[in-house]
């Protein structure tokens, strides 16, 4: 009575390490057997690691980031905090803006293969925005799969980013700006 319809199957899954491979198999059968095929579709799971640096290489803390896969113009992703300078993506989360920690590295983790875009958003005291994003790649080579097809490296990306220190503002006038004021005046 069924037959010829199309079926929906939903199901939760829990990842338990920070870079994996899921493998998704479905199989159409009859009490156990595959008598009509099967599909098996992988997702990766890997992370990135920005260092954001100044002049001299100085590692800087407190830079906040958006980052945005596939397109600089793409909306900001969701992540979750899960420790300082350490974010986990989820599409629920309520932080969209990543904060780098004391030794200058932000870590976004729970990423699928890609492209990612970090767009820098807030800039450490003393230091200007830098408007050109930077992006990191996450794929899937010979060198981290193994003969077997499984993941048996992690699979990570890194980048970095370096932001010019705000000078200061020349002084104009000085004393010789009073004299010509009071004659105006005069």
């Amino acid at each position: 009575s069924n037959a010829g319809k199309e079926v929906v199957i939903t199901y939760k899954v829990k990842v338990t390490a920070n870079n994996d491979i899921i493998t998704n198999k479905a199989t159409a059968g009859h009490k156990g057997t595959s008598d009509f095929g099967s599909t098996e579709i992988k997702v990766y799971q890997g992370n990135i690691t920005l260092t954001k640096t100044g002049e001299n290489d100085v590692k800087l803390p407190n830079a906040g980031f958006e980052v945005r896969k596939d397109s600089k113009e793409s909306t900001a992703l969701r992540f979750t905090k899960l420790a300082d300078g350490v974010y986990k993506y989820d599409p629920k989360g309520d932080v969209t803006e990543v904060f780098t920690k004391a030794d200058g590295t932000v870590k976004v983790q729970g990423l699928d293969v890609g492209t990612y875009y970090f767009k820098e958003i807030t800039a450490p005291e003393g230091y200007s925005v830098n408007q050109t994003p930077v992006d990191a790649t996450l794929e899937v080579t010979d060198k981290v799969k193994g003969a077997d097809g499984k993941v048996n490296k992690v699979l990570t990306a890194e980048t970095s980013m370096t932001d010019t220190k705000l000078s200061a503002l020349p002084s104009t006038g000085g004393m010789g700006t009073y004299l010509f004021t009071i004659i105006g005046v005069v």
